[in-house]
């Protein structure tokens, strides 16, 4: 499949095929030290995928990888006929990327952030403000353009967030924890935006919960101490896990509980406030997530 977009002006290259290719990578923070990914390998093509695992197994230190942020020991990484130890720049220019934290900046009114990431991404003075106005409008926050981000509430910020990453039309974008914050409307919103965007697209989403990816990833990637574990086509991975991961929410008196006689693998305040969870194994008391 030959990827384009000339009239954004980004230099997208032509690519052989729309395919991330990863083989042994290996990466250790410390020497002697455990490693953070340990012979991942991966081949994924078009579509959603979903990277599950608790705190601490290497989802997030897969997607510093593949946008460059942090170096990895041994392995190879290639996009197409890219390979993007080498090609950094090329690869950059064809990525969108939704970091986990909202790493925005609160003094920028919301056009402003998408304006700057714009031109970071270097989209032609052309075609920057049609594709500004695209996003947001997919995204449904054309009406907060004027907003400073530091008025947003945590759900506004994220649509913020998966704005930016869409701006060019990437054909390749990794989400990191896209839903958090998020009440569960927006999850469900969030999940149909993103099949229908998906399409033409590699997408990996690394989450904690099972349900913002059960219905549009075509394949689930289990990672645990940086291994892959588990991996396979969704209904075949959610049947077999279907009976050992539980998503709930309790109220904070009960935290303390949870936390003493249960593995838990995501911790989220909510508005309403109480805590939601993701326990990790059987339940000793069925009642206990009620």
């Amino acid at each position: 499949m030959m990827i384009m977009k000339s009239e954004t002006n980004i230099g997208i290259k032509s690519m052989k095929k729309n395919e991330l290719v990863i083989q042994n990578l290996y990466k250790t923070y410390t020497n002697g030290a455990k490693p953070a990914l340990d012979n991942f390998s991966a081949t994924i093509s078009q579509g959603i995928y979903g990277i599950l695992g608790p705190n601490g197994a290497g989802k997030s230190t897969l997607f510093n990888i593949i946008t460059g942020v942090i170096d990895f020991n041994l392995g190879t990484l290639a996009w197409g006929d890219l390979d993007l130890e080498a090609s950094r720049f090329e690869f950059a220019k064809n990525l969108g990327y939704m970091p986990q934290q909202q790493q925005l900046f609160d003094y920028m009114t919301v056009f402003r952030f998408l304006e700057y990431f714009g031109l970071l991404k270097n989209l032609s003075s052309k075609y920057l403000y049609e594709e500004i106005e695209r996003v947001m409008f997919e995204t449904g926050i054309t009406d907060l353009q004027d907003k400073k981000i530091s008025g947003l509430s945590g759900g506004m910020k994220q649509r913020v967030l998966i704005s930016q990453a869409m701006l060019g039309d990437p054909p390749v974008m990794l989400l990191d924890e896209p839903t958090a914050g998020l009440d569960p409307k927006e999850r469900i919103r969030f999940r149909n935006f993103i099949s229908t965007k998906a399409l033409d697209k590699i997408v990996l989403i690394a989450t904690h919960i099972v349900p913002d990816i059960d219905s549009i990833a075509k394949e689930i990637l289990i990672l645990d101490r940086g291994q892959i574990i588990e991996s396979g086509a969704t209904s075949t991975i959610l049947s077999k896990y279907s009976d050992i991961s539980y998503l709930g929410e309790i109220p904070k008196d009960e935290l303390i509980y949870f936390t003493k006689n249960y593995q838990i693998s995501h911790l989220q305040e909510r508005p309403n406030g109480l805590i939601e969870l993701t326990i990790v194994g059987q339940i000793t008391d069925q009642q206990d997530l009620t």
